[in-house]
Parts: C-alpha cells; structure tokens; sequence
C-alpha cells in the first residue's frame, strides 16, 4: 500500500511531491540471507488512524512545506476512509503550524475531505 501526493503543477514547481511506502519497521529474530538477526527492516501493513496521522506529520507535511514554500495555503484532499478522519482535529492542528524555512514562511496546510461519490452527482 502507498500514499502519494501530487498537485497541480504552476510556475517551476512539476506537481509531484512523493510517493511514501505504507510499512512499519520490524526487528529480524534471525540471520536469513536478506539480513541478520537484530537487523531493522521494513514490512508492508495496513493504514490505521495513528500510523496514517504519523506519515502525514512527519513525512507529507515537511514535503509540502519545503516544495511550496512560495504559497501561503496549500490545501491536501483526504478520502473520507476511517484511518484518515479518525484523528482529524490532530491533522488540522498540525497543519495549521507556521514555520520558517530557510528565511521563508512555510504555508499553512488545510485538510479537506473529498465528496462522496453519489448517485445524483454522476447524473
């Protein structure tokens, strides 16, 4: 499973942010021949709300900030599934922080959650 993040490319900026691995790390009990024991490697699992709210503040957000750093909002466009919306306020506070980047102030980054897909809108 993945999570990429993508925008509307403007000016010098090509739209792609990241493509980000869905994985959690996991200790080796024993020597195999893709590595040894105590070594740390990394294992596909499944989106929960806490693994989801640690990839969005740690690593999509840094992302953002530093490859639209131009912007003053920049708004990122969440499913309505479970895992993103459990732990909601959290990610509108952690994107409502304001940081300096390199002298630069980083945009303020809005969740929003895309519409349902319904009936009436298709017709």
């Amino acid at each position: 499973m993945g999570l990429s993040a993508v925008a509307r490319p403007c000016r010098d900026f090509d739209g792609r942010v990241r493509l980000y691995r869905v994985a959690r790390d996991r200790e080796a009990l024993r020597d195999i021949k893709y590595h040894k024991r105590g070594d740390v490697y990394k294992v596909d699992c499944e989106m929960d709300a806490d693994l989801c709210y640690k990839m969005v503040t740690e690593e999509l957000l840094p992302d953002i900030r530093e490859k639209m750093i131009d912007f003053d909002l920049v708004y990122v466009q969440m499913d309505g599934a479970r895992p993103h919306v459990r732990r909601w306020d959290d990610l509108q506070k952690a994107g409502a922080e304001r940081r300096q980047i390199g002298g630069k102030q980083a945009p303020r980054v809005k969740f929003i959650l895309q519409p349902a897909n319904s009936r009436q809108t298709r017709m």
